[in-house]
């Protein structure tokens, strides 16, 4: 498969692709020292890229975008609807980590952790409760600073919680209501945020041993009907159409558990679906399905189709290395057990 990958991801780059994908083709797909002097020039490309800089202009003093964090509205039409939906669409497009407009969003983001800012969202049906909104902020924030104080700290309390609601085997409700009080100082009303929603999947990555992956990773797929804010159906059951909504969410589930190693074994049908979807050019099309504003697209504009098959089969591609890559790591990690 790797062979496989990376003839493709040498099509891609013979079909020269914009700034953006061309990067992530050469970082991720093809191996590229992140050192080098051509990626490193490829990065100041992409911060004077029209997408990005749309971005940074509309970023406020304080380092926030848009009146709220998190809650989605929909009759916000600029790219930046929300602070948590520009710190996803930057990192999608490999804004530099250390560039000013993360150093503004990470200063923002701890003063809304340690209570010099206020919560910028009414808590909703989503949210519940300031814990809630909490994990929200450190999960984005870990994707910027993973060691920063703040992250290491919350993801030591949930790994607690994980921990104990998981202690017997199985995952009971019940403990993780009383751990999450004693841990947490906060009684949750539900079990979506703290174990079952994307936010964790991300915020853990790395972070548990294998045993406790097994237990979560088997309830999401034996016991859930899918990743509560991603997808609503059971993740056995493959998209019936593609492209779809239904397959997106699928698609956005599967990257988010392809970073687990107990999910492996869960995944092969994934991963073989995804390969099944390629076209007859041998890319894939996730068509007007896949311009979510947040993942893609990656080019400027996809009123040419060759842009958008360039950018759905980097996205594909890059999920499936990082299953090639997740696959070899449960492999090690088994050994050792």
């Amino acid at each position: 498969m790797a062979d496989h990958i990376e003839t493709i991801a040498g099509r891609l780059l013979d079909m020269m692709p914009e700034v953006v994908p061309a990067y992530k083709i050469k970082k991720h797909l093809v191996g590229y020292d992140s050192n080098s002097g051509e990626l490193e020039q490829m990065r100041q490309m992409i911060y004077e890229a029209e997408q990005v800089q749309i971005l940074l202009r509309q970023q406020s003093a304080i380092g926030s975008w848009g009146k709220r964090f998190f809650t989605r509205n929909k009759n916000v039409k600029n790219p930046a609807r929300t602070t948590e939906t520009a710190l996803i669409r930057l990192n999608a497009l490999e804004v530099d980590h250390e560039a000013e407009v993360f150093q503004r969003s990470v200063a923002y983001m701890e003063k809304l952790l340690d209570g010099r800012l206020q919560w910028p969202d009414q808590l909703d049906s989503s949210l519940q409760h300031d814990e809630a909104m909490r994990l929200v902020i450190v999960t984005r924030l870990s994707q910027i600073r993973p060691e920063h104080p703040y992250v290491k700290d919350y993801i030591k309390k949930i790994v607690q919680i994980m921990n104990a609601a998981f202690a017997t085997g199985f995952f009971d409700e019940a403990i993780l209501l009383e751990a999450s009080e004693d841990i947490l100082r906060h009684r949750l009303t539900t079990d979506c945020q703290i174990c079952f929603s994307l936010y964790p999947l991300i915020l853990l990555r790395d972070q548990l041993d294998f045993e406790l992956q097994q237990l979560w990773i088997e309830h999401l797929f034996k016991h859930r009907r899918g990743i509560y804010l991603v997808n609503n159906r059971s993740l056995q059951h493959l998209p019936l159409s593609f492209p779809s909504e239904e397959s997106m969410r699928y698609i956005n589930a599967v990257e988010l558990l392809s970073w687990y190693p107990a999910a492996v074994s869960y995944l092969e049908d994934a991963r073989d679906w995804l390969w099944e979807q390629e076209n007859n050019e041998g890319l894939w099309d996730l068509g007007s399905y896949g311009r979510d504003g947040l993942e893609l697209p990656l080019s400027r504009s996809w009123r040419n189709p060759v842009s958008r098959h360039i950018d759905s089969s980097v996205r594909i591609l890059m999920i499936l290395r990082r299953l090639q890559l997740t696959c070899s790591l449960r492999d090690t990690v088994c050994h050792f057990l």
